[in-house]
C-alpha cells in the first residue's frame, strides 16, 4: 500500500500527519510525499527530517489533484496494489485499490 501525504507550504502539519502514518499496527505500506511547489522550506525541513522516505517535488502548485495524480503515478510504477492518499486541509483519508483507478483514452491510469 502506498500512502501518499501531500504537502503545500505546510510541513508542520505534514510532519505531524507522517509521525501519526509511522504507528500504524500495519508494515506493508509506504509514505511518498508530494510536495507541491512549496515556497516556505518545507521540501528541505521534510527532506532532512525524513531522509528515509520518497518526495517527490511537483516544481509548481499543481492542486490537491495534480498532486496527488502525481503521487498515484509514482506509487503505480512501483507496483502498489492500494492507494492512499492525505489532503491535509480537510483531515479526509481517500482510498482506491489499483484496479479501481480510471484509465485515460491512452491507457494509462489517471
Amino acid at each position: 500500500m502506498s500512502i501518499i501525504v501531500l504537502n503545500w507550504n505546510g510541513c508542520s502539519d505534514t510532519i505531524e500527519c507522517i509521525e501519526s502514518l509511522k504507528g500504524l499496527n500495519y508494515s506493508n505500506y509506504e509514505i511518498l510525499i508530494v510536495d507541491n511547489g512549496s515556497t516556505d522550506r518545507s521540501e528541505e525541513i521534510l527532506r532532512k527530517k525524513f531522509p528515509e522516505l520518497s518526495l517527490i517535488q511537483t516544481g509548481t502548485n499543481l492542486g490537491f489533484a495534480g498532486g496527488a495524480n502525481t503521487g498515484i503515478r509514482h506509487a503505480l510504477k512501483g507496483g502498489t496494489d492500494y492507494i492512499t492518499w492525505k489532503k491535509r486541509e480537510n483531515g479526509i483519508f481517500f482510498t482506491a485499490r489499483k484496479a479501481d483507478l480510471p484509465l485515460n483514452p491512452y491507457g494509462d491510469t489517471i
